[in-house]
């Protein structure tokens, strides 16, 4: 250190410093690394004022790319830098020259007036503390010390100062050990736990959620727990009494959840508030700072084009208005919400505001990460979609709401039957939710509450019949009958038939209509017209012949009751009323000898002859040798004439020709046949259920459904969203277009000699070398299908790095044939060590993407790391520029990153996949610690890592298959579903790896040593036996030793 007075010399701007290489003078101070710029007291000095200059000599290391060959670099440094490591500026004061000043936050300020050779005497001060305790630094002495400061009210903030020594130039830090950010919206008072007072530095602009800085926070009685708790504070806007929470860690609780209590008085459910805790380390030369960050536990976010109503479950009535008014929240706005009241359930519930009479959304939670639809009704029975994204972000749960125009939906339920069908959620219990779907009719959906069963129910429109169907899987479900009755009518009577016009003329009605068999009263049957409000004109045919009546059938069941509602008592079998033929006369009518009347009489056995009924070829109803026609002829097809059983007979008008008053025909009351078959198949991401008609052939095979199509929403605002699709008998649709310039795209790759990939780092130094052979990729596009096809037959990474512990990092696991014969290792080695399979499908949107079939098949690999090439690696990538320094003000702008991922989130691409296989059989890994690391490379392992690494070899590791089935994410929730899955696989089986640690002498290698050896041994190969022993217990005492001498060689600090 060189003590010499300097003449006065003007002020330089920072910018006026040289920095290497400036000028071609040859000046030592432009060899240097560092030159000082004259106004490093920032216009506070005087002439005359001694200054102080650190002078570091050293050699310079000359590389290929330097400019300058001299052999020593002189930089000049600043006796004492003081930096602000706080997010609020810092006034100093030192004592030994009476020199003050200001330090913004995260800056640092030169101190050349501060002797260097003495021992320092500063204080500082902060905004809000008056009293703070001196800092004596000693000269060349690196250390910690607490530093006290205290507020008006005397508590206390313990903050901490880092004195670093380096050439005798010292640099003081001041630094917090945990910074409290309030970004939640409401007001927050901090303390220790069970401490009588708040944590210092706190005043009345924290009680109003006015103060914008970080809160500097310490524990600063020594005696209480080392946790925190947390109130609101005593704003006019928060109601009630606040209550401290329960006390929480700040070091151990990332994503933690809190509630707030307001108490408010009797008979009053008290107000909650649910914030969270995000907990993070700062980085750099912040390291040593916990920064705590309290954010809303529940935001909402509108990326749509719509105002979105939002309510709390409890606080909606089933109309469109809210109990209470309903917050809002405009297209691009974010607000944060909290729920009304915890004492009912916590689901939330949205409406789309632009449309006065939508109704409200089904409940959902908003407490876990999911992905969904939501559907809402207008009066008028349109349906408006939403999309909800449910994530975490740090400690809030984000819920986007977007547009699902360019997203297909959940279901499509199409109606390919002839009769209109309802389908609802089965246990929603709001009538007004069933969707009206016609026939022919193909409309999209979404559950309406989210919250319960994924089930159908679907009813058919006339009968009331219905059924229940889940939709966890995929085929066919079980069938849907509907009671389709008939009417029996007298063929010439029906309109359109060729003896219409012989009909016309011999009835008396001025309008003639259709005549069909009717009992209106008594037991006689009867020709009446057709209606359709007459139950007793309806017929059903039982499976042993016999016609029944349905009205009169339900009203004996009744009990005397009437009504298509009527059911049979629980306690008493079902009477059946058919058709028959009286025995013993008419009703005091006259008929030849030949006719009998029928009536309706209950279904016996005893009566089995004449309640047997068949509708035969020729188009007559017989019984027997009997057949149906009204009494007298032709002449007696009137209304209410009486229908009599007569043997078959010719007329003398129509020769040999049946008689036409004979021609009997059934008519369905719905169309079809009276079974409808369900299929659920999936049609993209879409599940699509089907119903049909089980006699419809075209239909039985199953329409198979390559592509989604997307719904423009706003071209079919006014209107209901119907989408037809009518199958030819070819399985084609009729707006189908046929593709009249069909293409085909083939490529096939075949690399026998493979690639070869070196990894090359700035310094010219090869990391590792990739060789793949025996590489064969085929592709082949259609306009309907992109199909590929890839194997590699042989995979290696090798180590390049010099003084390498093992050559090869990665490989195919090398598989013996045993000597028991078996074939298992020479196919398993002709087999690829990489297959790939996938098939792609078009789609219309930029959005998404499509894959029918995705699998990823791996061989047994063996993975040998070295822990100089992964920080190497590590080095190359870039990933610990992440760790360096960086500014208080970087730090702390979280919401810009928050924005950031919430834009990239909406705009995120989504990926489906109806098959996903992914077969990883085994991997055998082995991690290989190193004795001495370069310097560059220590650096880095001490930035990322701070605990020591351990070493094993060989442990094995198996995997199950992952398969995902009809699956709709985007790509960071693929990629975490598929890091969840491995990590869990490891850590279930981490006892392997602690098994084969060198620390315990690689235990799981002995015993599969002597493993090996018993099969020898009965095998009688004494030789191999031997040496197996021979290996696993060399090999385990070797490692221990190995251990033990590391272990000694710390402890003497034998480097």
């Amino acid at each position: 250190i060189q003590r010499e007075p300097l003449p006065p010399r003007p002020k330089l701007p920072q910018s006026a410093s040289r920095s290497p290489g400036d000028g071609d003078d040859g000046g030592h101070g432009d060899h240097g690394g560092y030159a000082s710029s004259g106004g490093a007291y920032g216009g506070r000095e005087s002439p005359g004022v001694d200054d102080f200059t650190a002078v570091d000599e050293r050699p310079l290391s000359v590389g290929a790319s330097s400019r300058f060959c001299s052999g020593h670099t002189i930089a000049f440094l600043p006796p004492i830098t003081l930096v602000n490591l706080l997010p609020v500026d810092m006034e100093y004061f030192n004592d030994s020259t009476g020199r003050c000043g200001v330090v913004k936050a995260g800056k640092e300020e030169q101190l050349f007036a501060a002797n260097p050779n003495e021992v320092l005497h500063l204080s500082i001060q902060l905004d809000g503390f008056q009293r703070c305790d001196n800092i004596k630094v000693p000269p060349g002495v690196d250390s910690v010390d607490t530093l006290v400061l205290r507020d008006a009210n005397r508590r206390v903030l313990n903050l901490h100062t880092k004195a670093e020594s380096q050439n005798k130039s010292l640099t003081l830090s001041i630094l917090c050990s945990y910074w409290l950010r309030n970004l939640t919206g409401l007001p927050l008072v901090f303390k220790q736990d069970t401490a009588k007072h708040e944590s210092a530095g706190q005043s009345e602009a924290n009680e109003s959620a006015r103060s914008l800085t970080p809160l500097l926070f310490s524990f600063s009685d020594p005696d209480k727990p080392y946790a925190c708790s947390v109130r609101l504070g005593r704003s006019p806007h928060i109601h009630g009494s606040p209550a401290w929470c329960h006390r929480f860690r700040l070091d151990r609780n990332m994503g933690l959840g809190l509630k707030l209590v307001a108490v408010q008085g009797q008979h009053v459910p008290d107000r909650v508030y649910e914030i969270g805790l995000q907990t993070r380390r700062g980085k750099g030369r912040y390291a040593h700072t916990l920064m705590v960050t309290f954010v809303t536990r529940f935001q909402i976010e509108n990326h749509s084009q719509y105002n979105i109503a939002y309510s709390q479950r409890f606080a909606i009535s089933q109309n469109a208005e809210p109990v209470r008014p309903a917050a809002q929240v405009p297209p691009g706005a974010v607000s944060p919400f909290h729920w009304q009241r915890t004492d009912f359930d916590q689901v939330l519930c949205v409406r789309i505001a632009d449309f006065p009479d939508c109704r409200w959304s089904g409940g959902f939670q908003i407490s876990t990460e999911n992905s969904l639809h939501i559907i809402m009704r207008t009066r008028n029975g349109q349906s408006l979609f939403l999309r909800v994204d449910i994530m975490m972000r740090n400690a809030t749960y984000v819920v986007g709401f977007y547009d699902a125009r360019q997203l297909p939906p959940p279901f499509k339920v199409e109606n390919l039957s002839p009769v209109p069908l309802y389908f609802s959620q089965r246990t929603a219990a709001d009538r007004s939710l069933r969707t009206l779907l016609n026939a022919y009719q193909c409309v999209p959906y979404a559950w309406d509450e989210p919250m319960l069963a994924p089930e159908f129910r679907i009813e058919i429109a006339h009968g009331g019949h219905y059924g229940y169907y889940d939709t966890k899987t995929f085929g066919e479900k079980d069938g849907l009958y509907y009671d389709n009755y008939l009417h029996i009518t007298a063929s010439c009577t029906t309109p359109g038939h060729p003896l219409y016009a012989s009909y016309t003329q011999v009835s008396q009605d001025s309008s003639p209509s259709e005549l069909v068999l009717d009992v209106p009263q008594g037991k006689a049957v009867l020709f009446t017209r057709k209606s359709s409000k007459r139950r007793t004109q309806l017929w059903r045919v039982t499976t042993v012949g016999r016609l029944e009546n349905i009205g009169l059938s339900e009203l004996v069941n009744a009990g005397g009751g009437t009504g298509a509602s009527a059911r049979p008592s629980s306690d008493k079998k079902r009477r059946s009323v058919v058709l028959d033929i009286a025995t013993g006369g008419g009703r005091g009518r006259v008929y030849n000898r030949f006719a009998a009347p029928l009536v309706v009489a209950e279904a016996s056995d005893a009566r089995s002859t004449t309640q047997t009924w068949t509708f035969t070829d020729d188009g007559r109803l017989a019984c027997g040798s009997m057949y149906v026609q009204p009494v007298n002829d032709m002449q007696g097809l009137q209304n209410g004439a009486d229908a009599v059983a007569t043997p078959s007979s010719t007329s003398a008008t129509h020769g040999t020709s049946l008689p036409p008053w004979q021609l009997m025909s059934m008519h369905s009351q719905l169309p079809g046949s009276g079974s409808l078959a369900i299929r659920l198949q999936p049609a993209g991401p879409t599940r699509l259920l089907q119903i049909f008609d089980m006699q419809d052939k075209r239909l039985q095979s199953g329409t198979s459904h390559e592509d989604w199509i997307m719904v423009d929403t706003q071209k079919v605002a006014s209107r209901r969203l119907v989408v037809n699709d009518v199958r030819l008998d070819d399985g084609t649709s009729v707006d189908d277009e046929p593709d009249r310039n069909p293409t085909e795209f083939k490529v096939v790759v075949r690399l026998a000699g493979g690639i070869g990939v070196s990894l090359v780092n700035r310094n010219v130094e090869e990391l590792c070398f990739l060789s793949m052979l025996g590489i064969e990729i085929d592709y082949y596009g259609t306009q309907t299908r992109c199909c590929v096809e890839a194997t590699v037959q042989h995979v290696q990474i090798d180590n390049q790095m010099s003084a390498a512990q093992r050559p090869v990092i990665l490989s195919r696991t090398a598989t013996s044939n045993s000597n028991g014969g078996s074939d298992k290792a020479p196919q398993q080695a002709k087999q690829p060590v990489i297959r790939m399979v996938a098939t792609q499908l078009p789609t219309m949107s930029s959005s998404t993407q499509l894959f029918e079939k995705v699998e990823l098949v791996l061989q047994p690999l063996t993975v040998s790391l070295d822990e100089r090439l992964v920080f190497a690696m590590v080095q190359f990538a870039g990933i610990h520029l992440d760790a360096d320094d960086s500014d208080a003000g970087e730090d702390l702008e979280i919401e810009r990153s928050a924005a950031m991922i919430s834009a990239t989130h909406s705009n995120a691409k989504r990926y489906y996949f109806a098959d996903l296989n992914l077969i990883l059989i085994q991997l055998k890994l082995s991690f290989l610690t190193s004795g001495r690391l370069p310097d560059d490379l220590k650096q880095i392992k001490k930035k990322l890592l701070f605990i020591p690494l351990m070493q094993f070899e060989d442990a094995v590791l198996s995997f199950e298959p992952l398969r995902r089935q009809h699956v709709f994410e985007t790509q960071s929730a693929h990629v975490s579903y598929m890091v969840e899955f491995y990590k869990q696989y490891v850590m279930n089986q981490m006892g392997f790896i602690v098994g084969s640690s060198d620390i315990l002498g690689n235990p799981l290698g002995l015993f599969n040593d002597f493993q090996s050896a018993i099969t020898d041994i009965s095998k009688l190969n004494m030789a191999s036996a031997v040496l197996d022993l021979t290996h696993g217990l060399s090999d385990s005492a070797s490692k221990l030793t190995g251990v033990a001498s590391a272990a000694l060689g710390r402890v003497t600090m034998d480097k």
